[in-house]
């Protein structure tokens, strides 16, 4: 799923999150500092420490938003942590001298401005390599503070969506049960069914067979957002045979799919409103339809298709999708379940027609 922009609102409430944090910090660092210079009979430090901590933590503030997306864009957890470990520690040694200069010009200015004299930060040679430890520490202990949380937040919405997902599920099956077998389609069945009862029983029992075993698989399907492709190209072959005994000779299908692709992991439900989208609106001028069904391994991925040759769309892709119930009710569960990983798209056929292309990652029912 993608994340929506940030607006004004969010930014400015993630702004003054960060000025309390290191605010904070700072008077939490100023408190230790203070007491500790009063404890040793040090009196007359309290404008001296409280510009050196909050100078140093307001400092820290405005780095922060910068190393936070190093941090993310670069991860130190995965298989490639080496690889970004290069530019942690050149991020790092960067924000070690842009903070201690910071600390130092920033303290000047302010006494300059508050008539405290010269601020004497010491020799900045020596300075600098001073405070490197004392970032190290800081930025080791917010790179693991940001990935525990990062990954914390990540387990949530996992447990969140795998619980959503699961409640749309049941769902979403009473929902395709009712796309695949809408009045429309009853009524049409049913129609064809009894208008051939006499002159042509064994058509009207194959139908009221395939009806039957429709209704059984789609309402017996397994628990789970998956199944087989094997298993969906059974579904598809009960609803198949009820639009064959309808149309009768005006309806061909061809079905290519390559034998690995049985045993690869689909959402359930998947191709029927797609293909029943096909047969409904892909008819030619005479009354025909002819559908093409296929399924093919690519680059890990598998790749499903079907394409009618019917007179296509008539109307943008951008509004097919938004228009098709059962499109865009599979590609809200496509990315729900792969993310980034999947797509669909609408591609007309130079010949007429159309394609419906389904990309998703190829995983075998074994794994």
């Amino acid at each position: 799923m993608t994340t929506p922009p940030a607006t004004a609102s969010t930014r400015l409430s993630a702004a003054l999150r960060i000025a309390a944090l290191f605010t904070l910090i700072g008077l939490l660092n100023f408190s230790y500092r203070y007491l500790d210079d009063l404890t040793r009979g040090i009196p007359g430090t309290f404008p001296s420490r409280f510009i050196e901590e909050f100078t140093g933590a307001f400092g820290a503030a405005l780095l922060f938003p910068l190393l936070l997306r190093v941090i993310r864009r670069w991860p130190l957890t995965g298989a490639g942590w080496q690889r970004h470990l290069p530019i942690h520690l050149v991020v790092l040694l960067l924000s070690s001298v842009a903070l201690t200069t910071w600390m130092w010009g920033s303290r000047i200015a302010i006494y300059w401005i508050l008539g405290l004299g010269h601020y004497d930060y010491g020799i900045m040679s020596i300075r600098y390599p001073m405070e490197l430890p004392n970032h190290v520490l800081g930025y080791a202990l917010m790179v693991g503070l940001v990935t525990m949380l990062d990954q914390y937040r990540a387990s949530r919405d996992r447990e969140v969506r795998t619980a959503r997902l699961e409640s749309e599920l049941a769902q979403a099956q009473l929902h395709n049960l009712r796309l695949q077998l809408n009045p429309h389609f009853l009524f049409n069945a049913l129609n064809t069914i009894a208008s051939v009862m006499y002159d042509d029983p064994g058509r009207a029992d194959r139908m009221l067979t395939g009806l039957s075993e429709l209704l059984r698989l789609t309402l017996n399907a397994t628990p789970g957002q998956e199944s087989t492709l094997r298993h969906e190209l059974e579904l598809l072959d009960r609803y198949l045979d009820i639009q064959r005994a309808r149309f009768d000779t005006r309806l061909a299908i061809a079905t290519c799919v390559e034998p690995d692709a049985l045993s690869a992991m689909v959402p359930q439900l998947l191709l029927q409103p797609i293909v029943e989208n096909a047969v409904r609106h892909g008819v030619d001028a005479e009354g025909r339809a002819r559908i093409d069904i296929a399924a093919t391994r690519r680059n890990g991925d598998l790749v499903l298709s079907v394409r009618d040759r019917g007179p296509g769309l008539g109307i943008t892709t951008d509004e097919a999708l938004r228009k098709g119930v059962g499109l865009s009710n599979s590609i809200s569960r496509l990315e729900r379940l792969y993310g980034k990983s999947q797509s669909l798209t609408l591609i007309p056929a130079g010949d007429g027609g159309l394609e419906v292309r389904i990309t998703l990652p190829y995983r075998p029912a074994a794994e």
